[in-house]
């Protein structure tokens, strides 16, 4: 059995990484389209059904490598509250991101994030300013031989904000997250997956491998004629019940070849 520790982080951003370490290996490991056809534009409407009742609209403008370059999001009254523009280099890594998004309390607001990384194409650093270029959060840490991170230090306007300790296991898939406040001291342990792509046994899967039914939740997909889904309904089981979570539908315009 193998297993490493790492140091991570808790961070905010929009549109990329999230406020937890489950939420960001679900980012990373997921594929945005199954298909190499070059695609132009995907408009996304997405419905969450629980107690927000929330509807949005995303509008995403892809590069040459089929990352996302700009970005709208909208809310059910097609009111704008997000934009975003992400700038890459040469090897395909978002190296900057600008964005615009509101905030009921004070409006719109801007912000960036620059990304920094090693001779490998490893991330070593994320620097996240305000509106004026001040430095409001930083993240700086060390990656082992296959990228993974080993240790990181999150620092809000020059102070520590805390860490976070995950315990891999490679061989089961699972991972041990344990939570340190700005005094280094023990807050709480979750326990999850690493890479919840990877089915389990019992697990049905699509013909594109994507986990459709599994002991926690149900999942119908539609996908459109090169792989690429289109429609997505999530259900959660409780008690052997399927309750609905969210439901996405995704318009894909493909670039014309020549």
């Amino acid at each position: 059995m193998h297993k490493i520790t790492i140091l991570f982080f808790l961070f905010t951003s929009y549109s990329f990484y999230s406020q937890s370490i489950s939420s960001y290996m679900n980012f990373i490991n997921k594929r945005e389209f199954y298909s190499n056809k070059s695609v132009a534009e995907a408009t996304i409407d997405y419905t969450q059904f629980n107690n927000s009742g929330k509807k949005e609209k995303e509008i995403n403008v892809y590069n040459i490598y089929n990352k996302i370059q700009n970005q709208v999001r909208y809310d059910e009254k097609g009111k704008l509250i997000g934009r975003s523009y992400r700038q890459y280099d040469e090897k395909g890594n978002n190296i900057i991101t600008r964005f615009t998004f509101w905030h009921p309390a004070i409006g719109y607001t801007s912000q960036s994030t620059e990304y920094k990384y090693d001779g490998n194409n490893f991330l070593t650093g994320i620097i996240s300013r305000d509106s004026v270029n001040n430095i409001i959060r930083e993240s700086l840490f060390v990656n082992d031989e296959q990228g993974k991170p080993i240790e990181l230090i999150v620092s809000v306007k020059e102070k520590l904000e805390g860490r976070e300790t995950a315990i891999y296991n490679y061989e089961t898939n699972e991972v041990e997250i344990s939570y340190f406040n700005s005094l280094n001291q023990f807050i709480s342990k979750s326990n999850g997956k690493i890479n919840h792509m990877i089915k389990e046994p019992g697990d049905i899967v699509s013909e594109y491998g994507d986990i459709i039914k599994s002991k926690s939740f149900e999942q119908d997909i539609t996908y459109d004629k090169y792989g690429n889904w289109i429609k997505k309904i999530h259900y959660k089981i409780v008690g052997g019940k399927k309750i609905k979570q969210s439901d996405l539908r995704r318009h894909i315009k493909y670039k014309k070849e020549d």
